[in-house]
């Protein structure tokens, strides 16, 4: 009966202490310096970061299938291809096998695969920034100076990036190059050869409501609350 009771006091630690997948939705992966929009978040699992296979080879430039019955994930990338199997430890690199420390999940109807192996497969340099929880791949041009985290602004949740001065020019386009004109954000963002470009604060511009559309926000304090979910922040020095 002790023996018993002995092993089944063993079995409650080791379940206590086996670990587990934590969901990392504040850890945040920079491709070449850029911050990678993802449609689940990082799942960490046995101190590796997995992430949304299709999101990550089209970042990394590789052609990415999906075959449903073999539940397989196959990239190609120049001369290079990488297959990998939902919870199979063995990957591939073109013909030779590898042995994986985490293997491929599924979450949430997502495909979720290794990111360091995929990103060092592709002959991408990987590192892990625990100081700021992200993984970068690739260059990583003065990433440390880059500040991501989460705040609340009155009764608002916001997601802030701050970009240090000097490390961007930042300017401002008009639709159609004119005050008034309507074009898509895409179109505009292509003939100013932006890298980024953020849908700003806006008036209405049919109705002849002087209402500003969006939130906005000066000094750390919301002075204005409009109705559609963009934006604008204010530096304490911005007029």
């Amino acid at each position: 009966m002790r023996k018993r009771i002995g092993f089944v006091i063993c079995c409650l630690i080791i379940l206590c202490l086996a670990p587990a997948p934590v969901n990392a939705a504040e850890i945040s992966v920079l491709v070449d310096g850029n911050y990678l929009s993802l449609p689940v978040a990082p799942l960490m699992t046995e101190g590796r970061v997995l992430v949304p296979m299709r999101a990550i080879f089209e970042a990394l430039g590789a052609d990415v299938t999906w075959k449903e019955v073999t539940k397989t994930v196959l990239a190609v990338k120049g001369d290079t291809a990488v297959r990998l199997v939902i919870d199979n430890k063995t990957a591939y690199i073109n013909d030779a096998s590898k042995v994986l420390d985490v293997p491929p999940r599924m979450n949430r109807d997502t495909t979720l695969i290794p990111l360091r192996f995929v990103g060092e497969a592709l002959g991408e340099k990987v590192i892990w920034d625990e100081k700021n929880l992200q993984v970068i791949v690739g260059s990583s041009p003065s990433h440390a100076v880059f500040k991501h985290y989460s705040t609340k602004v009155g009764k608002f949740n916001v997601n802030v990036v701050e970009i240090p001065k000097g490390s961007l020019r930042a300017g401002i386009a008009l639709g159609q190059g004119k005050v008034g004109g309507a074009e898509e954000l895409a179109a505009m963002a292509k003939k100013a050869g932006a890298k980024v470009a953020i849908k700003g604060t806006f008036f209405e511009a049919y109705q002849g409501k002087p209402e500003l559309w969006g939130t906005l926000i000066r000094n750390g304090q919301v002075i204005h609350v409009g109705n559609m979910g963009t934006a604008l922040a204010l530096p304490p020095k911005a007029a």
